[in-house]
């Protein structure tokens, strides 16, 4: 509990002197990089996914954000068909709706967003204001101050999961090479100088959730993550809401924009509710990460603080 406190009193007294320095030069005081995540949402508004959006709007008017991360699974239960599907408006421009939530969304692909067109992900970019998905897997830097920046190196974890790719699986995932993927992730950690490096993907690498730990990422992503100094992956398939740490790297889950289940625990486990439909808010400094876990009726269910 100390280290925590700790932590927390260093995030704060950096703030503090962080905005008296400035003010003393005759400038405000930049507010911190902050981001929303949230993942497995795309129900045309129901099981939870419009109280969820609605307090997303509500904190990011409080809070401004710079832009939101969606971990997958965006359309339930087969994606798009094309990028004039009506799943577009029903599920995404006619839920998300706030002033407040009109900025770029990032955006990864689940498992059921590969059971229909992901390229129609893609297509649907080009046009529309707020979605960017360039490619199947990307990485994009953001500043957070004159002399920090945070990347993220956004995958597409379905083509490292072998079940998907028998004959019967309606996940389709075939000519998809994860060890091209996998060879790209390495050069793009390898090469970056991003004070703060977050690793987006729609399976978890550890979870108590109802999947649980993916073993393939385990195996294949794991190692780079700790090889390249990341801090945080982040992911959903796990419809629930979780942080787990495992040496250096925190894991969090924030796969409960809409339907949830039940979420466990295990000795990783540091925070983890299931059954609670909500999103998770990152605020980025300099040295420290301040992640708060919100549930769809505005309730924070938890505070966490990630050092650098």
């Amino acid at each position: 509990m100390r280290p925590r406190l700790s932590l927390v009193a260093a995030f704060l007294a950096a703030a503090v002197l962080g905005g008296a320095a400035a003010l003393s030069q005759g400038e405000p005081a930049a507010p911190p990089l902050t981001f929303l995540a949230i993942g497995d949402w795309g129900r045309g508004g129901e099981f939870g996914q419009r109280d969820v959006a609605a307090q997303m709007g509500a904190f990011a008017e409080r809070s401004p954000v710079r832009f939101i991360v969606s971990t997958g699974d965006n359309f339930y239960e087969y994606g798009v068909k094309s990028a004039a599907d009506p799943l577009w408006k029903r599920s995404f421009e006619d839920v998300y709706t706030a002033k407040s939530l009109m900025v770029p969304w990032y955006v990864a692909l689940g498992n059921h967003d590969h059971r229909g067109s992901a390229a129609a992900e893609i297509e649907y970019g080009k046009t529309s204001p707020r979605w960017r998905m360039p490619d199947l897997y990307y990485t994009l830097t953001e500043k957070v101050s004159a002399t920090s920046m945070l990347q993220l190196f956004v995958l597409d974890t379905s083509p490292f999961i072998s079940a998907y790719r028998g004959s019967l699986s309606v996940t389709k995932v075939a000519g998809l090479d994860p060890k091209t993927q996998l060879a790209w992730l390495e050069k793009e950690l390898a090469n970056s100088n991003a004070s703060w490096k977050i690793v987006v993907g729609h399976h978890p690498v550890y979870s108590a959730g109802e999947h649980g730990n993916t073993r393939e990422l385990i195996r294949d992503v794991k190692p780079l993550l700790e090889r390249y100094g990341v801090r945080i992956y982040l992911n959903g398939h796990d419809h629930d809401l979780q942080h787990l740490r495992e040496g250096a790297v925190h894991y969090f889950t924030s796969g409960a924009g809409s339907k949830t289940n039940e979420a466990g625990r295990d000795p990783r486990t540091l925070f983890s509710r299931g059954k609670t439909p909500g999103f998770m808010a990152f605020s980025v400094g300099e040295d420290a990460m301040n992640v708060t876990v919100v549930d769809s009726s505005g309730k924070t269910l938890y505070t966490a603080i990630v050092a650098r």
